[in-house]
Order: structure tokens, then sequence, then C-alpha cells
């Protein structure tokens, strides 16, 4: 079974988390560029009061203010474009994750789709041994009486072949009975 501990998992415990990141982010972004507009309102109103202030002897103090303001705008919009970038990369983390995350979820159903079929054909072969050992049985008792059969067979043969040949020697004798018969066997010994 997969650990909860998974790092392609995690997403899940993540995603509040990176969205509330994300949510602070954009609340930076929007308080950075307020203060640019803010700043820039300012530059402005600084900008109309050192035209007016232009006779003064402040006038190269203002411009060198107004000048550091302007500066600190733009580097304020540039952390507000960076701040959005950050934004749109944790966006595609987290799309990718959950993509993954989908990813994993079909292969561990696959899994445990093909785990149950290789049960199931386990099951089967199993079974499938069982009635292969059955077989086997049954053809080693048949084989035995088969071999039992041919014995029987080869003695009702010799005992057919015996009793033939007792008939014989009977009905010769028989056949010849007003004659004097005397039979003798293979020995030379006088039989009836």
């Amino acid at each position: 079974m997969i650990s909860d501990h998974d790092p392609l998992l995690s997403t899940a415990d993540l995603l509040p988390s990176l969205e509330k990141t994300l949510e602070k982010n954009q609340d930076v972004k929007d308080k950075l560029e307020n203060c640019a507009v803010e700043l820039s309102t300012f530059n402005e109103t600084a900008k109309i009061k050192i035209a007016e202030m232009a006779e003064s002897s402040m006038l190269q103090h203002a411009e060198k203010t107004l000048a550091q303001s302007e500066n600190a705008g733009e580097k304020m919009l540039e952390c507000a474009i960076e701040l959005q970038e950050v934004n749109d990369a944790i966006i595609q983390e987290i799309g990718g994750r959950e993509g993954l995350n989908r990813n994993l979820e079909e292969i561990t159903l696959k899994l445990v789709t093909t785990r149950n079929t290789l049960s199931d054909m386990q099951e089967v072969l199993v079974a499938a041994h069982k009635v292969v050992e059955e077989a086997s049985a049954s053809l080693a008792r048949s084989e035995e009486k088969q071999t039992e059969l041919r014995h029987g067979m080869t003695e009702s043969r010799l005992a057919g072949k015996k009793l033939f040949e007792e008939k014989e020697r009977l009905r010769v004798t028989l056949n010849h009975i007003g004659d004097a018969v005397i039979t003798t066997d293979m020995a030379g010994h006088v039989s009836i």
C-alpha cells in the first residue's frame, strides 16, 4: 500500500498552505501596487511644489528627493511584477502536482486491478493443479487395473489352452475307446 507520507501525495496537504501563500503574495502585491500609485501621486504633487519653489534654494534638494522617490516607485513596481511571476510559478507547480497525483491514482487503480487479476489467476492455477493431480492419480489407478486385466487375460488364455488340450486328449481317448488305448505323458508314464 502507498504511504501517506509519499511526497507525490502530500500535494493535498500542501494545497491549503500554498493557497494561503498565494493569497498573502497577492495581498503584498496589491499593497505594493497601492504604494506605487500613492508614491506616483506624491511625486506628481512634489513636482508641482518643486515647480513652485523653482526660485528657492531648496530646488536642488527637492529634485534629488523627487528622483529618489521615483526610483523607489520603480523598484516597488519591479517587486510587484516579480511577486506576480512567483505566484504564477506556484500556480503552475500546484497544477503539475495535481496532474501527478491523478496519474498516480490511475496507476494505483491499475495496480490494484492487476493484483486482483493475478490473485484470481493464482486461484485458477491452484484449482488446475488439483485437477491435474487427480487426473494423474486416476490414470495411475487405471494403469494398475489394465495391468491386472492383462495378467488376468494371460492366466485365462493359459487356462483355456490347458482346457483345450485336456478336451482334445479326452476326445481322442473317447474316439478310440473301442481299442485298447494306453496314454502316456511326455515323460512316458502311463496316464488315464
